[in-house]
């Protein structure tokens, strides 16, 4: 044991605080003591450090880890700047941590299994239309892509929507909307010719698996 437990003195026995995972391993060594640290500890007291010892963890992801931060910020309705200073860590760090949780639950799984870090994750927040975000995610995870890739991928996306908004008529934008959300992709329409009556119709697609799901979904529209 390197560190003790937390306890405090009920009657004649003790209430754990915090240390419930050295508890039960020393119990699958059958061990009848544990080393531990008796505190006089109020309910609040009680629910801060249980709460600070599981953010402290060393086996969290960083989804879990985001999920404690926020269960810390509403349990005692601090504000993040606040948070920080109990926990002596930087504001920065807990904002990008719960940030985190504007993921998909998809994204987060992604995270959470390590096949995308947390630094891919903040680059991907960048891009607004969810399915997009979400195809890219895959993408990423599948290419095993560099943050700094990945980063230069999201503004190149950013770029492209931009100018598209701006340069595009609005029916054009609408009916790209459209594509978009039946085929769960970027679709770009292009228009040419004195009346625009002629263009092209670009489908993007991340890897082979997204081209296939992608065809199925265009069969299926053609069928309806």
């Amino acid at each position: 044991m390197i560190q003790p437990i937390l306890v405090r003195q009920m009657g004649e026995s003790y209430q754990l605080i915090a240390g419930e995972r050295r508890l039960r391993a020393m119990q699958m060594a059958g061990k009848t003591t544990i080393p531990a640290i008796i505190r006089h500890a109020t309910e609040e007291q009680m629910i801060e450090w249980a709460l600070v010892e599981n953010i402290h963890r060393t086996d969290l992801n960083p989804i879990e880890r985001a999920r404690a931060y926020e269960h810390y910020l509403k349990t005692f309705k601090l504000n993040q700047e606040e948070v920080a200073a109990r926990l002596g860590e930087e504001r920065a760090t807990i904002a990008n941590y719960v940030r985190l949780l504007e993921l998909t639950q998809e994204e987060q799984q992604l995270v959470a299994n390590e096949e995308i870090s947390a630094g891919h994750a903040k680059a991907i927040l960048g891009i607004a239309d969810v399915r997009q975000r979400a195809e890219f995610a895959r993408a990423v995870a599948l290419h095993k892509y560099s943050v700094r890739e990945t980063e230069r991928r999201v503004q190149d996306i950013k770029r492209s929507s931009v100018v598209r908004i701006k340069e595009q008529k609005p029916h054009i934008f609408e009916l790209e909307e459209e594509f978009s959300r039946v085929l769960g992709t970027k679709v770009t329409i292009r228009t040419y010719g004195r009346k625009g009556h002629r263009g092209k119709i670009i489908i993007d697609f991340y890897d082979l698996d997204n081209f296939e799901r992608i065809k199925e979904q265009i069969g299926i529209w053609r069928r309806d």
